[in-house]
């Protein structure tokens, strides 16, 4: 469905990107997330749109290194062979009803059918374009690593009620590739600057023009939960 729905309408829809949860998030990136989510991660890389995660930062494991630490539920095989629902009552001809109280389980596998059923997958940090939190976005430095010190020290900063310096160093994880006369988004959400933030190296065309060229528009200086963090993001 998502494959088509890209394929068909796109670009007539002005879609940029994907936006998933997750259930846990490794120190490299690496995302664990109900299954199916590495295949759309794949499908946003194919059709060259922004793939993006948002979580709170408790998903967040340092101490997991990558997401091949990361153990994988693996749900009972029959959930995948087996249907169960309601009933039809086909005793009177003409005149089926549903038994909503009576339910039945049903085969729709052949005999000795077996079934593998992971209930998550990691998505790769390579396939990942930003991380989005309560406390900011996440983004990639120079080297491809996502680095937290951002968002952490934002939320150990919080709690004795000071105000964390902009940085502007370039190797900074939200500072990174910043043309001239523009901002970063950690900058953006701790101001009151109406600068508008840099997409970074998103490298994006929507109706033949880049996506970093938006128009100015003022961004909230206060950020309070993913939600909020996900609109200032897209300028939304």
């Amino acid at each position: 469905m998502a494959a088509a729905l890209l394929r068909q309408k796109g670009k007539s829809e002005n879609i940029v990107a994907v936006i998933v949860g997750a259930d846990r998030v490794a120190a490299n990136g690496d995302t664990a997330n109900k299954i199916g989510t590495y295949a759309l991660a794949i499908l946003a890389r194919f059709h060259r749109i922004k793939f993006l995660v948002a979580a709170p930062l408790t998903t967040v494991d340092l101490s997991t290194e990558s997401g091949a630490n990361t153990k994988i539920e693996e749900r009972p095989p029959n959930e995948m062979t087996r249907m169960k629902g309601p009933a039809y009552d086909k005793s009177v001809k003409g005149k089926e009803s549903l038994q909503e109280h009576f339910t039945e389980e049903i085969s729709i596998a052949a005999k000795h059918t077996h079934a593998w059923n992971p209930a998550f997958d990691v998505t790769p940090a390579e396939l990942i374009d930003g991380i989005i939190t309560e406390k900011g976005v996440v983004e990639k430095n120079r080297d491809g690593q996502f680095r937290w010190n951002a968002v952490f020290d934002q939320e150990s900063n919080a709690e004795s009620n000071k105000k964390r310096p902009v940085s502007t160093a370039k190797d900074s994880p939200l500072q990174s590739n910043i043309p001239e006369g523009r901002i970063s988004w950690k900058e953006a959400l701790e101001s009151d600057s109406d600068r508008v933030p840099s997409f970074d190296d998103w490298n994006l065309i929507e109706s033949g023009r880049q996506l970093n060229t938006l128009p100015k528009r003022p961004v909230q200086p206060v950020v309070s939960n993913v939600e909020a963090t996900l609109n200032a993001y897209f300028q939304l």
